[in-house]
């Protein structure tokens, strides 16, 4: 039998916390080639995880690009991030540009609206700052981020009314707090899966040291 998703995700998030929080973009500095990226947004209460990706199949410097746009320009690419899409879809409706500009942000052409990139990089380096957990299993990333994403959704009431999300197109970005709502059935981690991303953070800890 599987164990039962433990703890709480405010003792999961200040694990998190405990790493050192980084800012888009880095210049010259070393960085993991496999981790969990885990995304951060300030808000009065403190910061607050809206996003997390295990960097599959990818280096992290690799997917920070598709999140945040090359270092030394701001034109990215939505098709390559989910939190990109989301978003810029929601800087779209909260600046009240038309519908079409929104259906051709979410179709599938690469670069449908530069504009909209550049002002979705000008928001995330702003507004989001990323935190690195060293692990080369993938497999392992992939369910950390998963139950995070999980226990970390948030109730009615919860989220500050300005947040950006509140104009996300997607419905379960508002209702979740979340920039990628985790799939249904999801759960949260397991006193296993949390005991191995406590040993991990701590070995971050010390490459970071």
């Amino acid at each position: 039998m599987e164990d039962e998703p433990t703890g709480s995700a405010d003792v999961w998030c200040d694990l998190l916390r405990s790493l050192p929080q980084h800012h888009y973009p880095l210049w010259g500095q070393w960085l993991p080639e496999d981790g969990l990226l885990t995304f951060w947004e300030e808000e009065r209460r403190g910061e607050r995880l809206v996003f997390a990706d295990p960097c599959d199949s990818l280096p992290v410097t690799s997917r920070l690009e598709d999140h945040y746009g090359p270092p030394d320009r701001l034109v990215g690419s939505r098709l390559r991030s989910d939190l990109r899409r989301h978003v810029g879809a929601a800087l779209i409706r909260a600046r009240h540009l038309d519908k079409a500009s929104l259906d051709q942000w979410l179709g599938d052409e690469e670069m449908a609206l530069p504009e909209v990139e550049v002002l979705t990089s000008k928001w995330l380096r702003s507004h989001v700052g990323f935190r690195i957990v060293e692990c080369d299993d993938a497999g392992q990333r992939r369910r950390w981020s998963q139950g995070l994403l999980a226990g970390n959704v948030c109730r009615q009431g919860e989220l500050p009314s300005r947040w950006l999300g509140h104009k996300a197109h997607d419905p379960r970005v508002a209702a979740t707090g979340l920039w990628a709502p985790p799939a249904e059935g999801q759960t949260g981690l397991a006193p296993h899966e949390f005991a191995a991303l406590a040993q991990a953070v701590e070995r971050s800890l010390g490459l970071n040291a």
